[in-house]
């Protein structure tokens, strides 16, 4: 049943991911094309024109990946706490399917997102040329990668997705809290948002400076290490708090009406 709820949440999702997609590797395409006619003309009218086109595409990139974050979010208030939350939540599944599909989701599309955003970066900047400069230089990473660099990477992408993992959950904590007060649920969501993101910085905090013992110098490779390590423990631990709290709105406190 797992299954089938992750593929109804992907349908549903890429169902408004794909047009915004779609047009952000159009906007790379067209941007390149802006670019192109720059380099071989001096009109100014034009260069004026083709500069408004790159910061629209700028802009459009870092609206992609936010609209992608609002979309988790709002899906996840209307499909589990919203009207169709009637439906959601009397499907003969558990409140961890319910929830995990739609993290596991939301965390896919955000990642897709960044995908896309840096794919269409690319388009608008390389030149065909640069394609095989960037080959030659993936191979010669490769070449130079060592167990101490692999491991380096490790961290940095579990630092990632352990961070965006706890993003993630703490939006829909704040939706859950939210909507279990009987009256101003979006008002009431939208405070909470705040409230777990000044006390998850205010834990952070805490738990890096005691890491680091009060200094935020890194000296050796084995303090990165520790810091990163620690910053990867934190936020799992965050998300398993943010979990919980999701879990015990949906189960005790759900509030439908």
């Amino acid at each position: 049943m797992f299954l089938k709820m992750l593929k109804y949440e992907f349908r549903a999702m890429f169902r408004a991911l794909l047009p915004l997609f779609g047009g952000l590797l159009l906007g790379g395409l067209v941007t390149r094309f802006c670019i192109w006619m720059e380099d071989r003309t001096d009109a100014s009218a034009l260069q004026v024109f083709g500069i408004l086109i790159i910061t629209i595409f700028f802009i459009g990139c870092a609206a992609a990946v936010v609209l992608t974050a609002v979309l988790s979010v709002v899906r996840f208030a209307r499909t589990v706490h919203g009207d169709e939350g009637y439906l959601t939540n009397t499907l003969p599944v558990s409140v961890h399917t319910i929830l995990l599909s739609r993290v596991l989701v939301s965390l896919v599309s955000l990642i897709l997102a960044a995908g896309v955003v840096v794919l269409s970066v690319m388009i608008c900047t390389f030149h065909l040329s640069d394609v095989k400069d960037l080959g030659k230089l993936i191979m010669e990473l490769l070449h130079r990668m060592n167990l101490e660099t692999g491991t380096l990477a490790i961290r940095i992408v579990l630092t990632a997705l352990t961070a965006l993992m706890t993003l993630i959950l703490e939006l829909f904590a704040a939706i859950s809290i939210g909507h279990s007060f009987a009256n101003r649920k979006v008002g009431m969501s939208v405070l909470f948002v705040f409230v777990l993101y000044i006390a998850r910085q205010i834990i952070s905090s805490i738990v890096l400076t005691a890491l680091m013992g009060g200094s935020i110098v890194m000296i050796t490779m084995e303090d990165t290490a520790k810091w990163m390590w620690g910053i990867i423990a934190l936020e799992a631990g965050l998300s398993l708090v943010f979990y919980f709290l999701n879990w015990v709105m949906i189960k005790k406190r759900l509030n439908l009406a």
